[in-house]
């Protein structure tokens, strides 16, 4: 009878290794956590070592131990690069310590991760392929629009029109008749205006504003005769013409002036200089413009033609065209308040209608008549200086200052009454000066 030994080597084999499996992979578990033992080596250089979670192991059917293992690599304290290859059975790849590891891909553009915003630039090269990447934040969205409405108050008077219109003397006229008292000046003072408009900022360096400006001067003076002794004082008139053979008055001579303007400006605006504390802007585009002379004088005059005597004269220019200018403000210190100034010049085209009339209200006589047109280019010339102050927010801004606007080579009335009396319409131009205070509420929204 044959002898049948049974043989448990391959079955011890298979404990035994099974047990060294376990615990070895304690050993791993615990070196990964930190948790090995001090002067426990750590391995010789270029060994590799786990960098992801531990491997696991498992016995087949027919007693093999089977390693399922993720790909080793050799880690940074040995010199190797911390890229490893993913796999989907192993979830994200790990950095030691357990940072994620992200790993760019070619088929969608990155940036370096910029110490400074990227404002939507690429950043340099990496110098790794190792480097943290993402993508640079989107450059910000464009400032939406703002607004500002102001209000202007034009404290002003015209200068270089005032009108002469009488002169007391000493006799009716004639041989011996010379001037003898005061002249009767018809001068149009101080008087109010006002100023509005608004301006819509397209970006943050430019802008397109709009104004519309309004004012009305008014003068009167009247011109009695002077004290004479033994009598003989009396108004002559100034503005009459001479072939009327009109005498002086006995008074009173009465006249009346006004001067007004509308003005209206469209500017599309530049940002220069934009500081903290200061900025200087430029602006170009179209100025429309109306000036308005009229002037009457009334007296009961001696003469041919005696009797309540009205002269009367009316000037008016229209007209537009291109306009230009620079404005800014500097901050006074930390305070609030700052100083400010601007600059604007135009060159108008347009036309003069003026007309001049002689009426005997008396008789209903008209004794003169002269209509009179002329195309002129009249430049223009503004300046203002002044101080501000704007509200914490920058939301709200007064200002007051000093403003002059300089209107070249326009008919005004003096002017125009002497080429009438000397039937001569050669070189009839002057200037016309508007000068004085303004305040300025502006609000920013």
């Amino acid at each position: 009878m044959a002898r049948v030994i049974t043989l448990c080597a391959p079955r011890c084999l298979a404990r035994g290794l099974m047990c060294a499996a376990l615990v070895l992979q304690h050993h791993v578990a615990e070196s990964a956590r930190g948790q090995v033992t001090a002067g426990a080596p750590l391995g010789a250089p270029a060994q590799p070592q786990w960098v992801s979670p531990a491997p696991m192991f498992q016995v087949g059917p027919d007693g093999a131990v089977n390693v399922d293992q993720p790909m080793m690599m050799p880690g940074p304290q040995y010199g190797g690069a911390p890229t490893m290859m993913p796999g989907p059975q192993y979830g994200t790849p790990m950095m030691p310590g357990g940072v994620p590891l992200e790993i760019p891909q070619a088929a969608s553009p990155m940036y370096c991760d910029c110490p400074q915003p990227c404002a939507g630039q690429p950043c340099p090269p990496c110098p790794t392929p190792t480097m943290y990447v993402q993508p640079c934040p989107p450059p910000p969205p464009p400032p939406q629009l703002k607004w500002s409405v102001f209000g202007e108050a034009l404290w002003i008077h015209p200068t270089g029109a005032d009108m002469a219109h009488a002169q007391q003397q000493n006799g009716i006229g004639g041989a011996g008749t010379v001037p003898f008292g005061q002249i009767g000046v018809a001068d149009p003072s101080y008087d109010i205006g006002f100023r509005l408009g608004g301006e819509v900022r397209l970006a943050a360096d430019a802008g397109v504003f709009a104004s519309y400006a309004f004012f009305e001067g008014d003068a009167a003076s009247s011109v009695g005769p002077p004290n004479i002794v033994g009598g003989g004082g009396a108004v002559g008139s100034l503005v009459h013409h001479p072939g009327a053979a009109l005498t002086a008055s006995v008074g009173p001579v009465d006249a009346t002036y006004d001067i007004d303007f509308q003005l209206g400006d469209i500017a599309y605006r530049k940002l220069l200089v934009r500081e903290c504390n200061q900025y200087v802007s430029v602006f170009a585009g179209a100025r429309f413009a109306q000036l308005e002379q009229d002037f009457s004088q009334f007296g009961n005059f001696g003469g041919g033609q005696a009797g309540a005597i009205n002269t009367s004269t009316d000037t008016e220019f229209v007209g537009a065209g291109p306009m230009a200018g620079i404005d800014g403000a500097h901050q006074i210190g930390v305070t609030r308040f700052s100083v400010y100034g601007k600059a604007m010049v135009a060159t108008l085209t347009g036309q003069f209608d003026s007309n001049y009339r002689m009426v005997n209200e008396t008789t209903d006589t008209l004794l003169a008549l002269s209509m009179w047109q002329d195309d002129r280019i009249v430049p223009m010339l503004d300046y203002e200086l002044g101080i501000a102050w704007t509200s914490p927010q920058g939301h709200l801004r007064f200002a007051a200052g000093y403003m002059v606007s300089y209107w070249f080579n326009v008919v005004t009335t003096p002017v125009f009454v002497d080429a009438v009396q000397a039937n001569n319409y050669v070189d009839v131009d002057d200037t016309i000066t508007f000068d004085g205070a303004v305040g300025r509420i502006e609000w920013v929204f």
